[in-house]
């Protein structure tokens, strides 16, 4: 797996996001993913890692710009697990911040400035020093 270049293009259009869909994994058409026996409640969180077989990759464009495209992939569920948040946690707090930088990006957003944990110093979401401005 590797981060989409912010130069990546389809057919000339820039490429601004990526979805994934996920089959095999009890969408209905399907058997529904077998897990270790677990009791669980309604409305409880659960983290859930996947192994997961890409099967198909294509480009849609996106909705309000078509002049931008989607990178889309499907994903066929293998193995599945439940696990602990504080296995995931620091990958799930990296992912949302990549995300939001992805869309802030997209709408030509600057960086929201963060306190970077480790260094105790204000940067931007990925901790780079914020830049300075004349």
């Amino acid at each position: 797996m590797r981060k989409l270049p912010k130069t990546a293009e389809f057919e000339g259009s820039p490429v601004i996001s990526s979805v994934v869909q996920i089959t095999n994994a009890g969408d209905g058409l399907s058997a529904a993913m077998q897990i270790a026996p677990t009791e669980l409640t309604h409305g409880e969180i659960v983290h859930v890692v996947m192994e997961c077989e890409v099967t198909k990759v294509g480009f849609k464009p996106v909705v309000g710009a078509e002049d931008k495209m989607t990178r889309f992939h499907v994903l066929r569920a293998g193995t599945a697990t439940i696990v602990q948040y504080k296995t995931v946690e620091a990958i799930l707090d990296k992912v949302k911040a990549d995300l939001q930088e992805a869309e802030d990006a997209a709408h030509g957003r600057e960086p929201f400035p963060t306190m970077n944990a480790s260094t105790g110093r204000k940067g931007t979401s990925d901790g780079d020093p914020i830049p300075a401005t004349s």
